[in-house]
């Protein structure tokens, strides 16, 4: 099932991503552990999509990070959704383990990001 197939924007996929997290997270009575997982993996596709086809109406980087951080502090659950996606990931472990300090982590991580966007 594609929970966010009938969404346009990050606005409307998290009003449906709240909507459906209510009925299907696990604690719920009528949860469902790995739809539950399957709806946050959709989201965080759906999130990422949205916002790599968003980069293209900015003329620079530097606009295009102005944007997403407008967005992230507007939507701090998203933010969380997409790091708890990253602190799964191996590649995203080795990279903190390369570092002394978890400020040279964030420092680094930071730098890392805006090379990938």
């Amino acid at each position: 099932m594609n929970y966010f197939k009938d969404c346009n924007t990050p606005e409307e996929a998290k009003i449906l991503y709240k909507k459906q997290a209510k009925k299907l997270h696990p604690d719920m009575p009528t949860g469902d552990k790995v739809k539950f997982q399957e709806m946050e993996e959709q989201y965080r596709l759906f999130l990422a999509t949205s916002l790599n086809e968003k980069q293209k109406d900015f003329s620079n980087k530097a606009q295009y990070m102005n944007y997403l951080e407008t967005f992230f502090m507007d939507n701090p659950e998203l933010l969380q959704t997409i790091l708890n996606s990253l602190t799964e990931s191996t590649a995203f472990k080795n990279f903190i383990k390369k570092n002394a300090s978890i400020i040279d982590a964030g420092i680094n991580f930071y730098q890392f990001l805006k090379q990938k966007i």
